[in-house]
C-alpha cells in the first residue's frame, strides 16, 4: 500500500505487501540484530522478541535494553528491529517487513569496540 501524500515522494510500501499476500511473513525465522541495543519491552518489539537470542555484551548480561542518555542516543538497534520485526495489527504506526519473525538484540555498540567485544556478538547463539 503506497501511502505517499504527493506523487513525487518516494513510494513507502517497499512492494512488500504481494509477498505477505502469500503467507511470506518471517514465521519460523530467527534474526538478532548487533547494535546499541534493543528496547525489548518496547509495544513494537515485544510480541516478536526472542530472549534466547539476545545478549549484552558491553555489559556481560542476557539483557540487551539500551542504555539511553537524555537525548536517546542508543536508539538505533531498536529502530532497526522495528523496521524488521514490528509486530502487526496491533494499531500502532507501522509493521516490520518481517513481521511474523522473531527478533533478538545483541547489544555492542554502547562500549569500546574491540575484537573480542565483536567476536562475542558474531558468534553468540550461532547455533540458533
Amino acid at each position: 500500500y503506497d501511502s505517499r501524500t504527493r506523487p513525487e515522494l518516494p513510494e513507502l510500501d517497499l512492494r512488500v505487501v504481494p509477498v505477505w499476500e502469500m503467507g511470506i511473513t518471517g514465521k519460523g525465522v530467527r534474526i538478532s540484530v548487533l547494535d546499541d541495543g534493543l528496547e525489548w519491552n518496547h509495544t513494537d518489539i515485544m510480541p516478536n522478541f526472542d530472549s534466547e537470542i539476545s545478549y549484552d555484551v558491553n555489559s556481560d548480561d542476557s539483557d540487551p535494553i539500551p542504555h539511553y542518555d537524555q537525548f536517546y542516543t542508543n536508539s538505533h538497534g531498536t529502530r532497526c528491529a522495528g523496521e524488521i520485526a514490528m509486530a502487526a495489527n496491533n494499531k500502532k504506526c507501522g509493521v516490520g517487513v518481517a513481521h511474523g519473525a522473531s527478533i533478538g538484540g545483541v547489544r555492542m555498540l554502547d562500549g569500546s569496540i574491540s575484537d573480542r567485544v565483536e567476536a562475542t556478538a558474531l558468534s553468540h547463539a550461532v547455533d540458533k
